[in-house]
């Protein structure tokens, strides 16, 4: 019986993500200060993660990716993004981020059974989204759905015209599923509810 993962902003092939998210796949620091990063360690963390991904999904599983999925500059980024999903375990689906810069039929030729350009409502129960809906206080607690997102990263910060927003990873009804936040490993779906009454007790 197959299973629903969801993840968000892996960022394959993108060396300075690494220093932005203090990723583990690094050589240090300089004498400076500077976080030292290789060509090897890219091909370390694309390894890990499609590692990590495939510990728990398989092959008949659904993942949804909530965007940014892979970097890697025009010439490269077909190549660069079929490479990643003809390793990765299961039937893959794709809420377009913010780095993932063409449009949804590149993506599909690429690797990813469908791909959406906006949030999606999934079984009546969790809105998708790259980017936070940014629901707060006490008149969004009712809401009929999680908002499952990603794009913050470790940061928990969004910009919205132009302002600094506070994020919380975890509410009644949010979830942040950016790797940094699940070990570098998609989520199943069926436990964001219970995740999020643990987180809220």
């Amino acid at each position: 019986m197959s299973q629903i993962f969801v993840t968000s902003d892996d960022h394959f092939w993108h060396k300075n993500i690494i220093k932005y998210c203090n990723r583990p796949w690094n050589h240090g620091l300089d004498s400076n200060g500077n976080m030292i990063i290789t060509d090897q360690d890219v091909l370390d963390m694309n390894n890990a993660l499609i590692e990590n991904w495939n510990s728990v999904v398989n092959k008949q599983d659904i993942v949804v990716n909530l965007g940014d999925f892979c970097l890697g500059g025009k010439d490269k980024l077909s190549e660069n993004v079929s490479k990643i999903t003809s390793k990765l375990n299961g039937i893959k689906y794709l809420i377009l981020g913010n780095h993932d810069m063409y449009n949804t039929h590149f993506y599909r030729l690429n690797g990813f059974s469908d791909v959406y350009d906006k949030p999606i409502l999934w079984n009546d129960q969790f809105m998708f989204s790259h980017r936070p809906l940014i629901c707060r206080g006490p008149q969004y607690n009712n809401l009929p759905f999680i908002n499952v997102f990603g794009h913050v990263h470790n940061n928990m910060l969004d910009i919205v015209n132009g302002e600094k927003i506070p994020i919380e990873p975890v509410t009644k009804n949010t979830y942040c599923c950016c790797v940094e936040l699940t070990d570098y490993k998609p989520v199943l779906l069926s436990s964001i509810p219970e995740i999020i009454n643990e987180k809220l007790k």
